[in-house]
């Protein structure tokens, strides 16, 4: 019993130490501006901030950057992706305690819509990893346990 105790300990341990961030340690935020060329279409501003103590490292693209990680809280919308790659390569950021990663995304809605949230999934990698001469694909499958899913707030829809 305390070799199977002493094993559940371990295992906690190094799970805590692998993957120190949590959604309380990283922090999604944005902003909706109506678009100026496009019929219900709100564009995003958006950041990430690290705000715990260690370096923060996930998985961005090289083309649409976090848009294919982006869902919304409303059925009649969705990530408008704007240009679509005939590839994309897998992008490292490295984000330093305390520092922000800034992006832009669009959504495009259908119907009315007065209040609208997103949520971002990010791919937590090691500082070890590299990312050179892999495809997406595969890292988001061999990182799957290190997925770490954000909320952002609801905020009003711009007219």
């Amino acid at each position: 019993m305390k070799l199977f105790a002493l094993s559940i300990f371990t295992l906690f341990t190094i799970v805590a130490i692998a993957h120190p961030h949590s959604a309380d340690s990283i922090h999604f935020d944005y902003t909706f501006q109506k678009s100026e060329y496009m019929d219900k279409v709100i564009q995003v501003n958006a950041s990430i901030t690290n705000q715990s103590s260690k370096h923060f490292y996930f998985l961005s693209e090289s083309c649409n950057e976090l848009d294919y990680y982006i869902t919304t809280t409303a059925p009649n919308a969705s990530v408008y992706i704007f240009i679509h790659c005939n590839a994309t390569f897998p992008r490292k950021i490295d984000l330093a305690p305390g520092a922000s990663y800034e992006f832009k995304t669009k959504i495009k809605y259908y119907n009315t819509l007065e209040k609208l949230g997103l949520n971002l999934v990010l791919t937590q990698l090691s500082k070890a990893y590299q990312v050179d001469e892999k495809f997406i694909s595969d890292i988001n499958r061999d990182h799957k346990k290190n997925h770490l899913k954000l909320s952002g707030p609801v905020l009003s829809v711009p007219l």
